[in-house]
């Protein structure tokens, strides 16, 4: 599958109807609600761009030969290196640079991943064979991608296991021949509604003891996996026809900037679903 279009992108968040609530009520099409609808087309006016400027944003597969998207690229040249920036650049023009998650900031993370698997072979080297494939699954299918690296804040004194309830932050519930079973809270899953999947990365790199395992979790999931729900909180976005409406009430010094390229945060809350190997 090709690189898509801002229509395909569009397309693609209605066919998957995620989980997504904001201000208690589940939002039906993020496409089309005053709250989200135009950074989505924001975000569709960037894939858009790929077949404006194909010969600045594509490239050809090395696997498949078809064009993909060239912020997936892995540069082994200089050349390579430049024209990755110059796409990134393309992109980072059309917002001014206030679009602060364009797809590219993720797709560099997964073609790092993907590139330096070897790394992820420590423990065990089907980590490392998950990042290479998981590298050309999201390249290949253009899929737009979120992050959380977060757990929520409790009492910062204490521990993860040793918290009241221990249960509250994303934590291994069970692990199965064919993938793991995890339960609990996430935050700053920033575009966690408007985008295809969603990665999770352990929240710290420091040193912590063994009862912090359950809770170093690494995997990457469609947005609309059964038991997975996005819970939106921030400001929301007016637009010029919504005026006077719980939609228009914002600060006015951001009306300008969250018109068209808010960037939508959301707490991510797990109830216990399986996570499959690829």
């Amino acid at each position: 599958m090709p690189a898509k279009t801002g229509q395909e992108y569009i397309e693609r968040l209605k066919r998957a109807k995620s989980s997504v609530y904001i201000h208690g009520k589940k939002v039906e099409d993020v496409t089309v609600h005053p709250a989200f609808r135009n950074v989505v087309r924001s975000m569709a006016a960037l894939y858009d761009r790929q077949y404006e400027k194909p010969e600045k944003m594509l490239y050809r597969s090395p696997t498949t030969g078809q064009f993909v998207g060239m912020t997936f690229i892995q540069p082994t040249t200089i050349d390579e290196l430049i024209a990755r920036r110059e796409a990134t650049q393309e992109w980072a023009r059309m917002s001014a640079g206030m679009m602060g998650r364009s797809p590219d900031y993720l797709n560099a993370e997964v073609m790092a991943m993907g590139v330096a698997n070897d790394l992820f072979a420590e423990d065990d080297p089907m980590f490392a064979e998950n990042a290479k494939n998981y590298y050309e699954y999201a390249r290949e299918n253009d899929i737009s991608l979120t992050h959380t690296l977060i757990h929520p804040q409790m009492n910062r004194a204490k521990a993860l296991h040793e918290q009241n309830d221990a249960d509250v932050p994303l934590h291994l519930v069970e692990r199965r021949k064919d993938g793991i079973i995890v339960s609990g809270i996430r935050l700053l899953a920033t575009q966690g509604g408007i985008t295809d999947e969603i990665l999770v990365f352990p929240s710290t790199v420091k040193k912590s003891t063994a009862g912090e395992d359950p809770y170093a979790l690494a995997f990457a999931i469609p947005n609309n996996t059964p038991g997975v729900k996005f819970i939106v909180f921030g400001e929301e976005t007016p637009t010029s026809t919504t005026k006077g409406s719980k939609w228009g009430r914002n600060r006015f010094f951001c009306f300008c900037i969250t018109k068209k390229y808010d960037i939508i945060y959301d707490i991510i809350y797990y109830i216990i679903y399986l996570v499959k190997e690829r």
